[in-house]
């Protein structure tokens, strides 16, 4: 759960407050860089189950980096096959 993350609630509210303005309307974007393993999806994720009941429809989305290179990987084998 949550509050067992250390830290993670600063890092969040932050987020909201600074970045994404929690209670305004209106599409946002932002992006989240760091080293490997500094948390960035876990502060992603806790940010969306902040807002997600603001929306009509929502969805979070997982290893996109991973799905996309086994993708185009795949493609270059099957175009190199021909």
């Amino acid at each position: 759960a949550s509050k067992d993350l250390v830290g993670i609630a600063s890092r969040v509210e932050k987020m909201l407050h600074l970045y994404l303005g929690e209670r305004l309307g209106g599409v946002r974007f932002v992006g989240i860089c760091g080293m490997g393993g500094s948390s960035k999806t876990t502060l992603a994720q806790e940010i969306y189950k902040r807002i997600f009941g603001n929306f009509e429809a929502s969805c979070f989305i997982y290893n996109v980096r991973e799905e996309t290179e086994k993708k185009r990987s795949s493609f270059f084998t099957e175009t190199n096959s021909l």
